[in-house]
């Protein structure tokens, strides 16, 4: 089995000896995948068979750095129907975007600890939205393998172009590493200990109560804490959806939406494309014509979830916050007595009051 040009190694060799923008590399790797065959008849050599067995396919990799995307590979299927996965970064086309306006930054793998005009530069994603994907990635293609389309003899290919994952990331820039190490545990301790399953519904859009999901429940809800290398990692999946959050660069907590299963939303369109039928809440799917409204989706999960993290907002002790609650209050001359917040009447007062 042949070992795949790592992308990692890509971006090396162009750090070092300084590689053109427009630059790129080629490997391949042979993989064993189930793959239907056509093959003699054991039987009679005169008849043929299709025959559906494990075998090693090729797939191409062609990474490259692209003058507008940035750094980015496509994945090309060496067999009918030369299916092709093309991975773009759009962190990588912003920092091309930040290149061309001439606003300073500094980059950090994939995320900006700095950037000059950060409104700007949040404007410059929202346009990458605006893109017309086919006539970005068809040409892609074509500069990666010229000769796809000599395949066939009846003209060139045309692709079908989908978004099989999707990730969608929110940075929440702080103002030194100092102050984020300050409240990153115990944002990740609420995250952890308040996000039930009904909270996770909710980060998803999904109706939940405050003790079960409204509708039909999902089979199951998966919540995960981890220390990695990079830092510490919180995530939760519901329905091969997920939504986590983890610290980057230092300075950066970001949030990131990852999209596997689009038809779990819902998007305003026709049915099956018809012009004739009225416009009403269908399925998303996964093709590019509804990346407008995966984009709107998992922005709203990463605020949500921006919104649980934020709202217990506690950086002192449980003596600091609940001490002059629990002393009397003379006010007029008049005493007034000490809340308890562990009797039920008060528990209840103060529990009305917090909503």
């Amino acid at each position: 089995m042949s070992t795949p040009v790592r992308l990692t190694s890509f971006r090396l060799l162009y750090s070092v000896r300084s590689v053109t923008p427009s630059a790129s590399c080629s490997g391949q790797e042979s993989p064993p995948r189930i793959h239907r065959g056509v093959l003699p008849d054991r039987r009679s050599e005169r008849t043929l068979h299709v025959e559906v067995a494990p075998r090693k396919c090729a797939f191409v990799y062609h990474y490259w750095n692209d003058p507008v995307l940035g750094f980015g590979h496509t994945r090309l299927q060496t067999w009918v129907p030369l299916s092709v996965t093309v991975c773009i970064n759009d962190r990588h086309w912003l920092e091309r975007q930040l290149v061309a306006e001439s606003i300073k930054y500094a980059k950090d793998g994939n995320c900006f600890p700095f950037i000059a005009d950060s409104g700007r530069a949040q404007e410059l994603p929202d346009q990458q939205q605006k893109t017309s994907w086919s006539d970005l990635l068809d040409p892609l293609l074509r500069r990666n393998c010229p000769i796809i389309d000599e395949v066939f003899d009846h003209g060139p290919l045309s692709y079908y172009w989908s978004a099989d994952e999707t990730e969608w990331a929110t940075d929440i820039m702080s103002r030194s590493t100092a102050e984020l190490e300050g409240i990153h545990p115990s944002l990740l301790r609420h995250g952890l200990v308040a996000a039930q399953s009904p909270a996770v519904m909710r980060f998803f859009g999904k109706r939940a109560g405050e003790d079960k999901a409204c509708g039909r429940a999902p089979k199951e809800i998966v919540s995960d804490h981890r220390t990695r290398y990079e830092g510490v990692r919180l995530k939760h999946w519901l329905n091969n959806n997920s939504i986590k959050v983890h610290s980057k660069a230092g300075n950066l907590l970001r949030l990131e939406t990852t999209i596997n299963n689009p038809r779990d939303f819902k998007v305003y369109r026709q049915p099956n494309d018809v012009p004739s039928q009225p416009l009403s809440w269908q399925k998303m799917r996964k093709g590019v014509s509804d990346l407008h409204r995966r984009a709107e989706v998992s922005q709203a999960c990463n605020d949500r979830y921006a919104g649980h993290l934020a709202s217990p907002a506690v950086t002192g002790t449980l003596q600091d916050l609940a001490g002059d609650i629990c002393k009397p209050v003379i006010k007029n001359a008049r005493r007034h007595r000490a809340l308890n917040p562990w009797s039920t009447g008060d528990y209840k007062s103060l529990q009305f009051i917090a909503r």
